[in-house]
């Protein structure tokens, strides 16, 4: 799915396409893998309007997060998490996990070790959300049995 489709699917204004590219170009130039994948985070207030917090991308080794988006100021930090994530937590509402509603929601909340991430969904964007977390969080939670592994490997 093309950065458009997704920004369209969860119902995001040409300025918040604008600001997740120019996200993206800069994570594609400071990480030392390929972006795979990217999430906006975001919620709806009790008067439903959605407020955009953080960009994510991922790619194989590596987490990136540019937050407030809306702001002025670029600003992305990245970190390493291959087989590294301490722990994380999953809160849904009205979300069967397989498709989402409108009145869906998504809240996933985690470790790399000092780093903290936190991701929300609504609606549509709960799908995405629940593909990353299959894709790159849970097969990357530490234990020495996969470190092991990783080193060997290496």
């Amino acid at each position: 799915m093309s950065i458009e489709e997704y920004i369209e699917s969860i119902g995001g204004s040409d300025v918040l396409l604008e600001k997740v590219k120019k996200v993206k170009k800069l994570g594609d130039a400071i990480c030392p893998d390929k972006i795979e994948d990217l999430f906006v985070t975001e919620y709806k207030k009790s008067d439903k309007e959605r407020i955009y917090q953080s960009v994510f991308l991922f790619s194989k080794k590596y987490l990136l997060e540019s937050k407030n988006i809306m702001s002025a100021e670029m600003k992305i930090d990245i970190t390493f998490y291959f087989g590294y994530i301490d722990y994380f937590e999953v809160t849904a509402n009205e979300y069967n996990f397989k498709k989402a509603s409108e009145k869906s929601t998504l809240t996933v909340e985690g470790n790399i070790g000092p780093a903290v991430f936190n991701l929300n969904a609504n609606g549509k964007n709960c799908d995405r959300l629940w593909m990353l977390i299959n894709k790159y969080i849970k097969p990357n939670l530490y234990s020495e049995v996969a470190i092991e592994e990783i080193v060997e490997k290496s």
